[in-house]
Protein backbone atom coordinates (compact mmCIF):
# COMPACT_ATOMS: atom_id res chain seq x y z
CA UNK A 1 0.00 0.00 0.00
CA UNK A 2 1.42 3.48 -1.02
CA UNK A 3 2.43 4.86 2.37
CA UNK A 4 1.80 8.71 1.27
CA UNK A 5 -1.72 8.10 0.25
CA UNK A 6 -3.94 9.77 3.01
CA UNK A 7 -6.29 6.99 5.04
CA UNK A 8 -10.02 7.31 4.52
CA UNK A 9 -11.03 9.47 7.28
CA UNK A 10 -14.63 8.36 8.00
CA UNK A 11 -13.05 4.38 8.10
CA UNK A 12 -9.65 4.72 9.16
CA UNK A 13 -8.35 2.95 6.16
CA UNK A 14 -8.55 2.82 2.17
CA UNK A 15 -10.87 1.74 0.66
CA UNK A 16 -9.52 -1.58 -1.61
CA UNK A 17 -10.70 -2.24 -5.12
CA UNK A 18 -10.26 -5.20 -7.36
CA UNK A 19 -10.13 -4.83 -10.67
CA UNK A 20 -10.10 -8.02 -13.38
CA UNK A 21 -9.43 -7.05 -16.97
CA UNK A 22 -6.88 -9.03 -19.22
CA UNK A 23 -6.51 -5.23 -21.04
CA UNK A 24 -4.04 -3.56 -19.52
CA UNK A 25 -5.03 -0.29 -21.34
CA UNK A 26 -8.40 -0.83 -19.49
CA UNK A 27 -7.14 -1.73 -16.51
CA UNK A 28 -5.05 2.13 -16.47
CA UNK A 29 -7.58 3.81 -17.80
CA UNK A 30 -10.21 2.23 -14.58
CA UNK A 31 -7.91 2.78 -11.99
CA UNK A 32 -6.92 6.24 -13.46
CA UNK A 33 -11.20 7.27 -13.63
CA UNK A 34 -11.37 5.90 -9.70
CA UNK A 35 -8.04 7.35 -8.47
CA UNK A 36 -9.44 10.87 -9.72
CA UNK A 37 -12.45 9.81 -8.28
CA UNK A 38 -11.38 9.23 -4.38
CA UNK A 39 -7.34 9.08 -3.96
CA UNK A 40 -7.92 6.85 -1.25
CA UNK A 41 -9.07 3.86 -3.05
CA UNK A 42 -6.49 1.02 -2.73
CA UNK A 43 -6.47 -0.43 -6.34
CA UNK A 44 -5.21 -3.74 -7.42
CA UNK A 45 -5.84 -5.44 -10.93
CA UNK A 46 -5.73 -9.33 -12.07
CA UNK A 47 -5.95 -10.09 -15.41
CA UNK A 48 -7.08 -13.48 -15.13
CA UNK A 49 -9.15 -16.13 -13.49
CA UNK A 50 -6.39 -18.07 -11.33
CA UNK A 51 -4.53 -14.61 -10.34
CA UNK A 52 -8.22 -13.04 -9.41
CA UNK A 53 -8.94 -15.40 -7.04
CA UNK A 54 -5.20 -15.89 -5.29
CA UNK A 55 -5.53 -11.78 -4.58
CA UNK A 56 -9.67 -12.97 -3.45
CA UNK A 57 -8.41 -15.85 -1.47
CA UNK A 58 -5.82 -13.64 0.02
CA UNK A 59 -7.56 -10.63 1.79
CA UNK A 60 -10.98 -8.71 1.73
CA UNK A 61 -11.91 -6.47 -0.98
CA UNK A 62 -15.03 -3.40 -1.01
CA UNK A 63 -15.63 -3.85 -4.25
CA UNK A 64 -14.57 -6.02 -7.27
CA UNK A 65 -14.48 -4.91 -11.03
CA UNK A 66 -15.25 -7.72 -12.82
CA UNK A 67 -14.58 -7.97 -17.10
CA UNK A 68 -16.57 -11.14 -18.17
CA UNK A 69 -14.16 -11.85 -20.73
CA UNK A 70 -11.26 -13.65 -19.43
CA UNK A 71 -8.32 -15.91 -19.77
CA UNK A 72 -7.99 -18.61 -17.14
CA UNK A 73 -4.17 -18.25 -17.04
CA UNK A 74 -1.70 -16.20 -18.39
CA UNK A 75 -1.16 -17.00 -21.94
CA UNK A 76 -4.06 -18.29 -22.70
CA UNK A 77 -7.28 -16.58 -24.95
CA UNK A 78 -9.50 -14.84 -23.19
CA UNK A 79 -13.27 -16.20 -22.73
CA UNK A 80 -16.64 -14.75 -21.62
CA UNK A 81 -17.26 -18.35 -20.03
CA UNK A 82 -14.20 -17.86 -18.03
CA UNK A 83 -15.92 -14.68 -16.20
CA UNK A 84 -19.13 -16.42 -15.95
CA UNK A 85 -17.39 -19.05 -14.16
CA UNK A 86 -15.35 -16.65 -11.58
CA UNK A 87 -18.43 -14.76 -10.88
CA UNK A 88 -20.11 -18.34 -10.08
CA UNK A 89 -16.97 -19.16 -7.49
CA UNK A 90 -17.20 -15.98 -5.84
CA UNK A 91 -21.18 -15.77 -5.24
CA UNK A 92 -21.89 -19.64 -4.77
CA UNK A 93 -18.67 -21.50 -3.38
CA UNK A 94 -16.40 -18.55 -1.81
CA UNK A 95 -20.22 -16.77 -0.98
CA UNK A 96 -17.67 -13.05 -0.71
CA UNK A 97 -20.08 -10.31 0.39
CA UNK A 98 -18.64 -7.39 -1.31
CA UNK A 99 -20.40 -6.08 -4.41
CA UNK A 100 -19.35 -7.37 -7.86
CA UNK A 101 -19.78 -4.88 -10.69
CA UNK A 102 -19.69 -6.98 -14.33
CA UNK A 103 -18.22 -5.33 -17.14
CA UNK A 104 -18.16 -6.01 -20.95
CA UNK A 105 -17.41 -5.08 -24.12
CA UNK A 106 -20.40 -7.30 -25.82
CA UNK A 107 -23.71 -5.74 -26.82
CA UNK A 108 -25.75 -8.25 -25.08
CA UNK A 109 -28.58 -7.45 -23.05
CA UNK A 110 -29.70 -11.09 -21.55
CA UNK A 111 -26.05 -11.48 -20.26
CA UNK A 112 -26.58 -8.91 -17.97
CA UNK A 113 -29.73 -10.55 -16.34
CA UNK A 114 -27.51 -13.26 -16.54
CA UNK A 115 -24.89 -12.09 -14.30
CA UNK A 116 -27.59 -10.18 -12.00
CA UNK A 117 -28.65 -13.50 -11.40
CA UNK A 118 -25.48 -14.70 -10.49
CA UNK A 119 -25.17 -12.22 -7.66
CA UNK A 120 -23.70 -9.23 -9.79
CA UNK A 121 -24.32 -6.22 -7.87
CA UNK A 122 -24.57 -4.08 -11.16
CA UNK A 123 -23.53 -4.32 -14.83
CA UNK A 124 -21.62 -2.04 -17.26
CA UNK A 125 -20.82 -1.91 -20.97
CA UNK A 126 -17.35 -0.96 -22.10
CA UNK A 127 -16.67 1.67 -22.98
CA UNK A 128 -17.65 2.77 -19.59
CA UNK A 129 -18.12 6.24 -18.75
CA UNK A 130 -16.05 8.18 -16.30
CA UNK A 131 -18.35 9.47 -14.04
CA UNK A 132 -21.13 6.80 -14.35
CA UNK A 133 -18.58 4.86 -13.34
CA UNK A 134 -17.43 7.07 -10.20
CA UNK A 135 -20.62 7.14 -8.88
CA UNK A 136 -21.49 3.41 -8.96
CA UNK A 137 -18.15 2.48 -7.47
CA UNK A 138 -18.77 5.07 -4.74
CA UNK A 139 -22.11 4.02 -4.06
CA UNK A 140 -21.58 0.53 -3.72
CA UNK A 141 -18.35 0.76 -1.75
CA UNK A 142 -19.35 3.39 0.55
CA UNK A 143 -22.34 1.78 1.42
CA UNK A 144 -20.51 -1.29 1.64
CA UNK A 145 -18.39 0.12 4.07
CA UNK A 146 -21.55 1.69 5.99
CA UNK A 147 -23.59 -1.83 5.79
CA UNK A 148 -26.52 -0.87 2.89
CA UNK A 149 -26.41 -1.77 -0.57
CA UNK A 150 -26.08 1.04 -3.37
CA UNK A 151 -29.13 1.01 -4.94
CA UNK A 152 -32.03 0.14 -3.04
CA UNK A 153 -30.35 1.18 0.37
CA UNK A 154 -31.44 -1.75 1.88
CA UNK A 155 -28.85 -4.01 4.33
CA UNK A 156 -26.07 -5.61 2.28
CA UNK A 157 -25.84 -9.33 2.02
CA UNK A 158 -22.74 -9.19 4.54
CA UNK A 159 -24.80 -7.32 7.31
CA UNK A 160 -27.71 -9.14 6.74
CA UNK A 161 -25.90 -12.70 7.56
CA UNK A 162 -24.21 -11.08 10.77
CA UNK A 163 -27.59 -10.11 11.95
CA UNK A 164 -29.48 -13.43 11.23
CA UNK A 165 -26.70 -15.20 13.22
CA UNK A 166 -27.12 -13.30 16.10
CA UNK A 167 -30.79 -13.38 16.29
CA UNK A 168 -30.37 -17.47 15.37
CA UNK A 169 -28.13 -17.71 18.44
CA UNK A 170 -31.00 -15.68 20.55
CA UNK A 171 -33.34 -18.00 19.70
CA UNK A 172 -31.56 -20.89 20.05
CA UNK A 173 -30.85 -20.08 23.66
CA UNK A 174 -34.11 -19.39 24.19
CA UNK A 175 -35.55 -22.45 23.23
CA UNK A 176 -32.26 -24.68 24.24
CA UNK A 177 -34.47 -26.84 27.18
CA UNK A 178 -36.91 -27.40 24.36
CA UNK A 179 -35.15 -28.17 21.74
CA UNK A 180 -32.89 -30.94 24.13
CA UNK A 181 -36.03 -33.21 24.07
CA UNK A 182 -36.53 -32.02 27.79
CA UNK A 183 -39.71 -29.86 26.19
CA UNK A 184 -42.90 -30.20 24.06
CA UNK A 185 -43.15 -28.21 20.91
CA UNK A 186 -46.60 -27.15 22.13
CA UNK A 187 -43.69 -25.07 24.54
CA UNK A 188 -41.74 -23.26 22.04
CA UNK A 189 -40.93 -19.83 23.59
CA UNK A 190 -39.54 -18.01 20.23
CA UNK A 191 -39.71 -18.55 16.40
CA UNK A 192 -37.46 -16.75 13.57
CA UNK A 193 -38.79 -16.83 10.35
CA UNK A 194 -36.37 -16.03 7.13
CA UNK A 195 -38.58 -14.69 3.80
CA UNK A 196 -36.68 -15.04 0.76
CA UNK A 197 -38.00 -12.93 -2.10
CA UNK A 198 -36.83 -13.29 -6.07
CA UNK A 199 -38.69 -10.86 -9.15
CA UNK A 200 -40.33 -12.80 -12.04
CA UNK A 201 -39.93 -11.47 -14.74
CA UNK A 202 -37.15 -8.88 -14.08
CA UNK A 203 -35.41 -10.19 -17.57
CA UNK A 204 -38.57 -9.28 -19.40
CA UNK A 205 -38.44 -5.23 -17.45
CA UNK A 206 -35.02 -4.80 -18.62
CA UNK A 207 -35.52 -6.41 -22.10
CA UNK A 208 -38.55 -4.43 -22.86
CA UNK A 209 -37.34 -0.92 -21.41
CA UNK A 210 -34.04 -0.76 -19.96
CA UNK A 211 -31.82 -1.42 -16.84
CA UNK A 212 -32.45 2.30 -15.53
CA UNK A 213 -36.24 1.30 -15.63
CA UNK A 214 -35.23 -2.26 -13.92
CA UNK A 215 -33.13 -0.58 -11.02
CA UNK A 216 -36.17 1.63 -10.15
CA UNK A 217 -38.50 -1.48 -10.23
CA UNK A 218 -35.52 -2.78 -7.68
CA UNK A 219 -35.95 0.01 -5.53
CA UNK A 220 -39.92 -0.31 -5.55
CA UNK A 221 -39.40 -3.89 -4.61
CA UNK A 222 -37.10 -2.67 -1.65
CA UNK A 223 -39.43 0.47 -0.35
CA UNK A 224 -42.27 -2.42 0.17
CA UNK A 225 -40.30 -3.47 3.41
CA UNK A 226 -40.37 0.17 4.63
CA UNK A 227 -43.61 1.48 3.23
CA UNK A 228 -46.13 2.67 6.01
CA UNK A 229 -48.67 0.52 4.81
CA UNK A 230 -47.12 -2.58 5.98
CA UNK A 231 -48.09 -1.86 9.32
CA UNK A 232 -51.70 -2.67 8.82
CA UNK A 233 -52.90 -6.10 9.96
CA UNK A 234 -53.26 -9.05 7.36
CA UNK A 235 -56.46 -10.00 8.86
CA UNK A 236 -58.68 -7.35 10.53
CA UNK A 237 -60.80 -10.44 12.21
CA UNK A 238 -57.82 -11.85 14.07
CA UNK A 239 -56.82 -8.42 15.96
CA UNK A 240 -53.48 -10.94 17.58
CA UNK A 241 -52.19 -11.70 14.07
CA UNK A 242 -48.34 -10.05 13.61
CA UNK A 243 -48.01 -6.54 11.97
CA UNK A 244 -46.22 -5.98 8.84
CA UNK A 245 -43.20 -5.24 8.76
CA UNK A 246 -41.94 -4.22 12.29
CA UNK A 247 -39.40 -1.77 13.37
CA UNK A 248 -37.25 -4.82 14.51
CA UNK A 249 -38.14 -6.87 11.48
CA UNK A 250 -35.00 -6.99 8.61
CA UNK A 251 -34.79 -6.78 5.46
CA UNK A 252 -31.79 -6.60 3.03
CA UNK A 253 -30.75 -6.88 -0.84
CA UNK A 254 -29.05 -10.27 -1.06
CA UNK A 255 -28.00 -9.92 -4.93
CA UNK A 256 -29.64 -9.13 -8.14
CA UNK A 257 -32.95 -9.20 -7.85
CA UNK A 258 -33.17 -11.29 -4.69
CA UNK A 259 -34.55 -9.93 -1.18
CA UNK A 260 -34.60 -11.27 2.24
CA UNK A 261 -36.25 -10.22 5.12
CA UNK A 262 -36.10 -12.07 9.27
CA UNK A 263 -38.80 -11.79 11.33
CA UNK A 264 -38.42 -12.31 15.03
CA UNK A 265 -40.88 -13.97 17.30
CA UNK A 266 -42.72 -15.26 13.99
CA UNK A 267 -43.83 -18.41 13.28
CA UNK A 268 -44.29 -20.05 9.94
CA UNK A 269 -48.38 -18.89 9.61
CA UNK A 270 -47.40 -15.72 10.38
CA UNK A 271 -44.45 -15.55 8.13
CA UNK A 272 -46.69 -16.66 4.97
CA UNK A 273 -48.78 -13.64 6.07
CA UNK A 274 -46.46 -11.49 5.78
CA UNK A 275 -45.14 -12.99 2.04
CA UNK A 276 -48.48 -12.45 1.09
CA UNK A 277 -49.39 -9.29 2.12
CA UNK A 278 -46.05 -8.30 0.15
CA UNK A 279 -47.18 -9.94 -3.03
CA UNK A 280 -50.57 -8.26 -2.61
CA UNK A 281 -48.91 -4.74 -2.28
CA UNK A 282 -46.82 -5.69 -5.67
CA UNK A 283 -49.49 -6.30 -7.70
CA UNK A 284 -51.17 -2.75 -7.02
CA UNK A 285 -48.44 -1.63 -8.32
CA UNK A 286 -48.36 -1.01 -12.27
CA UNK A 287 -44.62 -0.41 -14.74
CA UNK A 288 -46.30 2.63 -16.28
CA UNK A 289 -46.00 4.65 -13.08
CA UNK A 290 -41.64 4.72 -13.78
CA UNK A 291 -42.06 4.80 -17.23
CA UNK A 292 -45.42 6.49 -18.40
CA UNK A 293 -48.73 4.98 -19.48
CA UNK A 294 -47.76 5.89 -23.36
CA UNK A 295 -44.35 3.95 -23.08
CA UNK A 296 -46.15 0.58 -21.94
CA UNK A 297 -44.32 -1.88 -24.05
CA UNK A 298 -45.01 -5.74 -25.36
CA UNK A 299 -47.46 -5.86 -22.43
CA UNK A 300 -44.79 -5.79 -19.55
CA UNK A 301 -47.48 -3.68 -16.96
CA UNK A 302 -46.80 -5.45 -13.96
CA UNK A 303 -44.12 -7.49 -12.13
CA UNK A 304 -44.54 -10.21 -9.67
CA UNK A 305 -42.38 -11.97 -6.72
CA UNK A 306 -41.51 -15.72 -6.01
CA UNK A 307 -41.57 -15.83 -2.69
CA UNK A 308 -39.65 -18.75 -0.27
CA UNK A 309 -40.33 -19.38 3.92
CA UNK A 310 -38.03 -21.15 6.21
CA UNK A 311 -38.79 -20.93 9.89
CA UNK A 312 -37.19 -21.91 13.45
CA UNK A 313 -37.15 -24.49 14.97
CA UNK A 314 -40.88 -25.88 13.37
CA UNK A 315 -40.73 -26.81 10.65
CA UNK A 316 -37.46 -26.41 10.25
CA UNK A 317 -35.40 -27.25 13.29
CA UNK A 318 -32.09 -26.53 11.63
CA UNK A 319 -28.59 -26.39 13.65
CA UNK A 320 -27.36 -22.96 12.38
CA UNK A 321 -28.79 -19.82 10.68
CA UNK A 322 -26.93 -20.81 7.20
CA UNK A 323 -28.79 -24.07 7.20
CA UNK A 324 -32.28 -21.87 7.42
CA UNK A 325 -31.06 -19.50 4.61
CA UNK A 326 -30.93 -22.44 2.47
CA UNK A 327 -34.10 -23.67 3.47
CA UNK A 328 -35.89 -20.50 2.28
CA UNK A 329 -33.62 -20.43 -0.79
CA UNK A 330 -34.84 -23.96 -1.54
CA UNK A 331 -38.45 -22.93 -0.90
CA UNK A 332 -38.20 -19.54 -2.98
CA UNK A 333 -36.59 -21.77 -6.01
CA UNK A 334 -39.39 -23.84 -5.85
CA UNK A 335 -42.04 -20.91 -6.32
CA UNK A 336 -40.58 -19.71 -8.63
CA UNK A 337 -40.59 -22.58 -11.09
CA UNK A 338 -44.16 -21.17 -12.61
CA UNK A 339 -43.03 -17.42 -11.86
CA UNK A 340 -46.45 -16.78 -10.88
CA UNK A 341 -45.65 -14.88 -7.61
CA UNK A 342 -46.58 -18.07 -5.65
CA UNK A 343 -45.42 -18.68 -2.11
CA UNK A 344 -43.43 -21.91 -0.86
CA UNK A 345 -43.00 -23.12 2.69
CA UNK A 346 -42.61 -25.87 4.92
CA UNK A 347 -45.33 -29.04 6.32
CA UNK A 348 -44.77 -29.90 9.47
CA UNK A 349 -42.64 -32.64 8.38
CA UNK A 350 -40.13 -30.19 6.82
CA UNK A 351 -40.90 -30.95 3.34
CA UNK A 352 -41.01 -28.03 0.81
CA UNK A 353 -45.19 -27.20 0.14
CA UNK A 354 -46.88 -23.92 -2.39
CA UNK A 355 -48.36 -21.84 0.74
CA UNK A 356 -50.72 -19.81 -1.63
Amino acid sequence: MNPQKKYDIQNGRDLSILIIDDEQIVLKTVDKILQYSNPNYYIKTATNVQDALELIEKTYWDTILLDLSLPKKEGERPNQENGLYLLDILTKELKITPPIIAMTGFGDDELSDIVLDKGAYYFLHKPVKPKSLQAIVKNATKLQEAGFDGLTGLLNRKTFEERLKREFERVKRKNQTILNGTGKSSEIQSYLSLIFVDGDNFKQINDSYSHLVGDQVLKKISSLFIDEALYKYVHKEIPDYVNIIRPYDVASRFGGDEFTIFLPETNHENAYMIGKRINEMVKEFNISEIVGADNVQNNVKHFSLSIGIATYPVPNNVENHKELIELADSAMYAAKKKREGEIFGYDENGKTVRLS
